[in-house]
């Protein structure tokens, strides 16, 4: 798999951002399971809430399928910045790959983490506890916990 991000992020004042960009997931072969998906979403302040929509049918999901995510982050002490999200799917009943889905909207996710950079180097680690929700079939998911190291360059 190889995703691909195209998007622009900006800010209308202080406190007020926004974000509009295009992903791609790329599998080969698999034109069934290369998906295209918009993103938009709304910054204030330390509060972020996207909206990212399937633009056509793949093996794992139907175009129209949004996932929407609220995320609050908040610096904390010595660096350590802490995050909760939730994140929530619409459904798109039916389309070309999957069987029809059992329900149209489910709380997908909770997550509650802490990061923190390691020096200047551009690295960050983080752990994550999620606890899970329901897929489009209604079967819950796993809590689970994630530690995690991402680099910016």
């Amino acid at each position: 798999e190889s995703d691909f991000y195209f998007g622009y992020k900006g800010k209308l004042d202080d406190h007020l951002g926004y974000q509009i960009g295009l992903t791609t997931f790329y599998y080969s072969p698999g034109w069934e399971s290369t998906g295209y998906e918009t993103i938009l979403g709304l910054t204030y302040d330390n509060l972020t809430l996207t909206a990212q929509t399937m633009l056509n049918d793949v093996s794992y999901g139907n175009a129209g399928d949004t996932y929407f995510l609220a995320s609050y982050t908040q610096p904390l002490w010595e660096g350590f910045t802490g995050k909760a999200q939730l994140g929530a799917y619409y459904y798109k009943k039916t389309g070309d790959f999957l069987p029809e889905s059992d329900t149209s909207f489910s709380f997908r996710h909770a997550t509650l983490g802490v990061s923190h950079p390691l020096g200047n180097s551009g690295a960050t680690m983080s752990l994550d506890y999620i606890i899970g929700g329901k897929d489009r079939y209604d079967i819950k998911q796993d809590n689970t916990a994630v530690l995690g190291l991402s680099y910016t360059f």
